[in-house]
């Protein structure tokens, strides 16, 4: 079964219908859709009892109690059989060439075991392709470059079952899909479909969710330890991670307005930090960044 897509839903009831529909209408069919609710509360369970009802591919399950997102798509991810897993939020909208471009990039090279593309945004029926192209993607196998921000969102990847041993279980203070771009790194390469093939839908709804998630986030010590226990993470991505940690410990713990050398970390590394922000003023703008997170906003995750 080549293609399996991983999706997990909650109180997705608005919008669930024009994801599932832009999923199915794939030109390359998935094999299998996995659809773990997370004990909704609306109308998404019999919604998606219907949609199963309609299409052999589609497999439903339904958590007792909620799990979170973390955990969710770790049991998505789980019921999986297929050779390439894709995950999928409930609200977005693919493009119809999404799975077929996703799948020849894999299919490209056995060493690329994770494949990703750009997301538009789409807001009050409006799409914005311009924030598409802000940063430039993420396209290596230097773990180094995802250490301190993720690159890759988990609604834009394809990546190959063979993860999956080493993907799950998912540790705790940690965001699923930065989780899995790392391990990927260490087994081979990150490929780059560099096109928006997702509309990412931003509403309410989905805002609440974010601020929720984010009250709860965890903290970029808390991250790079995770990262810190990979086995096959390489040693010059060790070193990177494990330097970085000390002097983030150190600003922790001295809670001085400005980690003195944190921030000759950053500046030295800048082109590995900071080098996916497109900017005319390039080292303006990583000296901007550096101060920044040398100083009160060290502890922030910051995705981007």
């Amino acid at each position: 079964m080549p293609v399996s897509i991983a999706m997990c839903t909650f109180n997705g009831a608005l919008y669930i219908d024009e994801q599932l529909d832009s999923i199915v209408n794939q030109s390359y069919p998935a094999s299998e859709i996995i659809v773990v609710d997370d004990a909704s509360t609306d109308d998404t369970y019999s919604i998606l009892l219907t949609w199963q009802s309609r299409h052999t591919n589609i497999k439903v399950y339904r958590n007792t109690a909620t799990l979170g997102y973390n955990k969710n798509f770790e049991k998505a991810i789980s019921l999986t059989t297929g050779k390439y897993i894709s995950i999928s939020d409930q609200d977005d909208i693919w493009l119809p060439e999404k799975n077929e471009r996703l799948v020849a990039a894999l299919e490209a090279s056995p060493r690329h075991m994770l494949a990703h593309c750009r997301s538009a945004r789409l807001k009050n029926g409006k799409v914005r392709y311009v924030a598409a192209k802000r940063n430039s993607i993420f396209q290596s196998n230097d773990t180094r470059r995802l250490i301190f921000h993720n690159q890759v969102s988990g609604h834009d990847v394809m990546f190959r079952k063979e993860l999956v041993p080493l993907i799950l279980p998912i540790p705790d203070k940690m965001f699923y899909d930065w989780w899995i771009a790392v391990i990927a790194t260490t087994q081979g390469l990150i490929a780059a479909v560099d096109l928006p093939l997702v509309q990412h839908r931003i509403h309410d709804s989905n805002a609440f969710f974010t601020s929720q998630k984010r009250m709860h986030e965890p903290d970029r010590d808390e991250i790079i330890e995770n990262f810190l226990t990979i086995p096959h993470l390489s040693p010059e991505a060790r070193t990177f991670a494990q330097e970085l940690l000390d002097k983030i410990k150190h600003q922790i713990h001295n809670k001085s307005s400005l980690n003195l050398p944190l921030l000759a970390f950053f500046l030295r590394h800048r082109e590995i930090i900071f080098g996916h922000n497109k900017k005319i003023m390039a080292f303006s703008n990583s000296l901007k960044k550096s101060v920044k997170y040398a100083g009160c906003e060290y502890r922030g995750t910051g995705v981007h």
